[in-house]
């Protein structure tokens, strides 16, 4: 699976001297994979003429972070756009700025547009860039999310492609080890924590299972750079794409997301698994009431296929 990068704009852009808004459309959410370019246009209400100077800006307003001049038709590109080659999107109502082979540098802060000249007198604008590089694993075999291996173990092949499945059958010599699975997916975690990184929607769709050497073996999928997942996550919570029963409490509650949150979430798959059961099931269509009894410290039954030590 490709990586992706997720990115964010928002704008905020205004006349001065009382005038009323000038920009009425802004990039909004755009969803590029790593290495394409990026289009950031800002729609204006008052028509762009040749009398209007572009300015656009990285992080702040100041010459040294001055990405593109636009004036009398010549357009001037400076520091990180001198390097890409930037190019200028112009249209009657509409100033813009493309940005080639899309990359994390390329998220450090916002954008920002200013436009001055031929009755526009524009403020500033900004654009802030989330990218999200959740790498995914490599395989020399064939392999199964850890959903399907479930429901291959049971008999039950929803959703599974026939080729996937005559791929995994064909591979797989051993008989499912559950234990070896959990172990694998413990060791990966600690391993990811080891160089700073954190897991994002650990789940039993995010974990790949293949045979090799008679062993099953567990790897991780969609993990980055702890302060992208955390960027990653108040993306999901402020467009409410976000299924809370796999989070913990303290991500749920303010947003903190550490090693100990992706041991949680751990602990949820594993329930998940040994059960064959959605966690917190009676909540599965009100996120508010599952946040109320996740953070008023709810917690999910023993299943009952566990040995009384475990």
């Amino acid at each position: 699976m490709a990586s992706w990068c997720f990115l964010l704009f928002s704008s905020v852009c205004v006349f001065g001297s009382g005038h009323a808004q000038v920009i009425q459309s802004t990039p909004g959410l755009v969803k590029v994979h790593k290495g394409d370019d990026v289009d950031l246009n800002w729609t204006t209400a008052e028509e762009i003429t040749s009398a209007v100077a572009h300015h656009f800006y990285h992080t702040s307003s100041v010459v040294e972070n001055r990405l593109m001049v636009v004036q009398n038709g010549f357009t001037f590109p400076l520091n990180e756009c001198l390097d890409k080659g930037c190019q200028h999107l112009i249209g009657t109502h509409t100033s813009g700025i493309r940005i080639p082979g899309i990359s994390a540098s390329d998220a450090k802060s916002k954008y920002i547009i200013n436009l001055q000249g031929g009755g526009i007198n524009l403020q500033y604008g900004d654009a802030v860039i989330y990218v999200y590089e959740f790498r995914q694993p490599v395989f020399k075999h064939p392999a199964l999310l850890l959903s399907d291996h479930l429901k291959q173990d049971k008999g039950i092949y929803e959703n599974v492609t026939p080729k996937s499945q005559q791929m995994y059958q064909n591979a797989l010599t051993v008989r499912p080890d559950m234990q070896s699975i959990f172990i694998g997916i413990s060791n990966g975690l600690a391993q990811l924590h080891e160089v700073g990184a954190l897991v994002y929607g650990l789940n039993t769709e995010s974990v790949f299972i293949h045979e090799e050497n008679g062993r099953l073996i567990a790897k991780l999928s969609s993990f980055s750079e702890a302060s992208l997942v955390r960027q990653r996550d108040r993306l999901d919570f402020e467009m409410g794409e976000r299924d809370v029963r796999r989070l913990a409490p303290e991500t749920i509650d303010s947003l903190e997301h550490t090693c100990k949150s992706d041991v949680w979430v751990m602990a949820i798959l594993f329930w998940e698994a040994i059960s064959g059961c959605e966690p917190y099931k009676a909540y599965a269509d009100d996120n508010d009431e599952a946040e109320a009894a996740i953070v008023g410290g709810l917690k999910l039954e023993k299943p009952m296929q566990c040995a009384p030590k475990m």
